[in-house]
């Protein structure tokens, strides 16, 4: 009896960073803040927040201090994004390879992603405490709206995820850390996961 081999080919699925959801997000009314309607606010603690707004080219992730004055910030808020998931092929299961996040700060010493984790349903299967400090633009600095750039995938944030299987569906959380920031912002503007499938 012959066992005949499963050619796998790449499948890579993005979302936009404009689809990001906050955990445990409040949002505030106009008069609070001087923030518009709808904007997700999480408290961070020590008098401080971090607002999310979603924009056309990214979400965009403000720190504030919420009570008088004008000190740093510091703290953390957690953030998830669905990824569409090819979970079996032509009878196959996939395999979950490298997780992309493509994110800019305004000052990425002070605000940035501390923390990437990718889950399949319910199960994580991959976890990286300490992502390289820097932004990772994909060599798109700021907003373009020059549909003749092009990015460069080897300047985004790539994490290996060793060829996993898949059964549930892929999540990709992020923490963004806010570390003494003032007046920072962060955009993630896409996020992306390659998957091994057969062809």
């Amino acid at each position: 009896m012959k066992h005949w081999k499963v050619e796998m080919v790449l499948y890579a699925s993005w979302t936009h960073g404009n689809s990001i959801v906050v955990e445990v997000p409040r949002a505030y009314q106009p008069s609070e803040n001087g923030l518009d309607a709808g904007v997700n606010v999480v408290d961070i603690g020590a008098g401080a927040s971090i607002s999310c707004s979603r924009l056309g080219w990214a979400t965009r992730f403000d720190v504030h201090q919420s009570r008088q004055g004008d000190g740093p910030v510091s703290g953390n808020l957690w953030c998830h994004v669905a990824v569409p998931t090819p979970v079996v092929v032509g009878g196959t299961r996939a395999q979950a390879d490298t997780v992309m996040v493509n994110w800019e700060s305004s000052n990425a010493l002070s605000l940035f992603v501390a923390a990437v984790h990718v889950w399949d349903g319910n199960r994580r299967i991959f976890v990286d405490g300490r992502p390289s400090a820097g932004d990772f633009t994909g060599g798109v600095i700021a907003r373009s709206t020059d549909p003749t750039v092009v990015p460069n995938l080897n300047l985004m944030y790539r994490g290996n995820l060793n060829r996993k299987p898949v059964y549930l569906g892929v999540s990709v959380s992020l923490r963004i850390r806010a570390s003494d920031a003032r007046h920072e912002f962060l955009e993630v503007r896409s996020i992306g996961v390659d998957f091994d499938v057969p062809s």
